[in-house]
């Protein structure tokens, strides 16, 4: 049981990585475009396994428009899946704090604290 809850404990570092957007940026029509891109791109990379390379895609979404509770909730899932459940509370909590009628947040953030 120990080595279990060590190598989560590991897993769960704080990720330096995990940029939250500037919330007082608003984001032009181009801004959006390629944070949908990002996002699409994210979406691959998750379904395909590669759930890293999402985390970094789904990071520059946030960096061009990090007024989207979608972008936060679904990286949230990406830790989630990285067992880094604090990392997933963190970004689901910040969707959260943007959208708080976000059904997709609630439910990794519940999963993460199970």
């Amino acid at each position: 049981m120990y080595l279990f809850l060590n190598s989560i404990a590991e897993a769960d570092q704080p990720d330096p990585n995990q940029e939250m957007g500037d919330p007082d940026k608003t984001p032009s029509e181009e801004d959006i475009e390629k944070a949908q891109e990002c996002r699409g791109a994210a979406a691959e990379a998750f379904s395909s396994g590669n759930v890293d390379e999402a985390i970094k895609k789904y990071t520059e979404a946030i960096k061009f428009n990090g007024g989207s509770a979608a972008y936060f909730a679904k990286r949230g899932q990406a830790y989630l899946k990285l067992n880094k459940p604090n990392a997933c509370i963190r970004d689901c909590s910040h969707a959260l704090q943007i959208n708080p009628d976000s059904a997709v947040a609630f439910k990794f953030r519940g999963r993460a604290h199970r």
